[in-house]
């Protein structure tokens, strides 16, 4: 460091809402912001060896799905398909309608040729 104290402000890693007194030699972590002072580093870790490598590393090898995430996911699935079929009633209602009408028009005209076929025995 620069000087013989600085301000960092550490709160994206640690949810601090002051920044922090840092002295000469103190560890900084990546991703902080120096409020008030100078501030020289030397870098000692990096990648997975970091504070948010390891935060990174942690999060990204978690295979545990929680209950929130298993009932939101039923939730939207159930939804995709109640939407989907309240958008396709009217067509598929309209075709059952179409298809009952041309079955009970089949019926009488089929009825019409058996009862006039018999009037002329």
């Amino acid at each position: 460091m620069a000087c013989p104290w600085s301000f960092v402000d550490q709160s994206a890693l640690t949810r601090e809402s002051m920044p922090i007194t840092k002295k000469p030699w103190d560890e900084v972590f990546f991703g902080s912001t120096c409020k008030k002072g100078e501030i020289e580093v030397v870098v000692i870790a990096i990648g997975v060896h970091t504070f948010l490598g390891k935060v990174a590393h942690l999060v990204d090898y978690t295979n545990n799905v929680g209950h929130f995430q298993k009932v939101l996911s039923l939730s939207v699935c159930l939804l995709i398909i109640v939407f989907t079929c309240i958008g396709m009633f009217p067509h598929f209602y309209m075709a059952f309608v179409s298809s009952i009408l041309d079955m009970w028009n089949m019926m009488i005209k089929i009825l019409w040729v058996f009862v006039g076929s018999y009037n002329n025995w």
